[in-house]
């Protein structure tokens, strides 16, 4: 029997100010969404308020989730495939289960909320230990892991949410594959101080940072690798410690983006 369902892929990220983290993270996952779904309209949303009307200020149209949902239904979609680029299943990721009617996180795969005869919500980057294992394996293939006497530091965002504790589920998901020198820190939760006591103890010759952000924008540019006095960068280098900085979101490696396909066509 032909299916008549008119089906929309939707790809929902937490946005970002920056053009080129915009093209760079946001648009490859999308592109790679809609190469591997070509059969379904294509739609974009961000969860972030802030950052969507910083844009619209600066003549940049950019959907909320609400007004995703509203153009698709004025559209006539009836089967929404909703793909979120969040890394955790973290606050911002459960307003997309808010908004198509799911007020906390479920294990369905697909829902039914009014509107929509058909809603499948993917995982973001990381929900359980399948995913903490898959992603160790590809990043321990995407970033430049350290010699014995060097360090590699993945700095996260951090969230006040129970997520939270899945950058320690990395760390020690590293260090079960053999790399123990690498750590884990949040730019919101991990301390300057707490921070340079783990360092210590490796007593590292070179360190080296990478983000561990969706995108690369402006909190890896300014926090992470700034030149102000207080970025990360600049509180290692005054410590006497020979750092650098690999500029790249996590969005923007194919290896990643395969994780997002992967887990939108788990659901189909």
């Amino acid at each position: 029997m032909k299916d008549n369902r008119k089906k929309a892929l939707l790809v929902v990220s937490f946005g970002t100010s920056d053009p080129g983290g915009r093209k760079n993270s946001i648009e490859s996952v999308e592109n790679a969404l809609r190469e591997a779904f070509p059969d379904r309209q294509f739609y974009r949303a961000w969860t972030s308020g802030m950052i969507i009307s910083i844009l619209s200020k600066r003549g940049v149209h950019v959907d909320s989730l609400e007004d995703a949902i509203l153009r698709m239904k004025e559209e006539g979609i009836d089967d929404v495939l909703v793909q979120p680029t969040h890394v955790l299943p973290g606050i911002e990721y459960e307003k997309i289960l808010k908004a198509f009617g799911v007020h906390e996180a479920t294990d369905e795969n697909s829902i039914l909320p009014s509107g929509f005869r058909k809603v499948h919500i993917g995982r973001p980057l990381i929900s359980n230990d399948e995913d903490i294992k898959e992603l160790t394996s590809v990043l321990r293939k995407t970033f430049p892991l350290p010699t014995e006497k060097e360090l590699l530091i993945c700095v996260g965002h951090g969230t006040r949410h129970k997520a939270n504790e899945i950058y320690k589920q990395m760390e020690d998901s590293f260090h079960k594959e053999g790399s123990d020198n690498v750590i884990f820190v949040t730019l919101e939760g991990s301390g300057a101080s707490s921070i340079m006591e783990r360092i210590k103890s490796f007593d590292p010759t070179k360190i080296c940072l990478v983000p561990f952000l969706f995108v690369c924008g402006e909190h890896a540019r300014n926090d992470i690798g700034g030149k102000d006095a207080d970025s990360l960068l600049s509180l290692l280098k005054r410590a006497g410690y020979d750092t650098h900085v690999v500029m790249k979101g996590l969005g923007e490696y194919p290896l990643v983006q395969s994780i997002y396909v992967e887990h939108a066509r788990e659901l189909l």
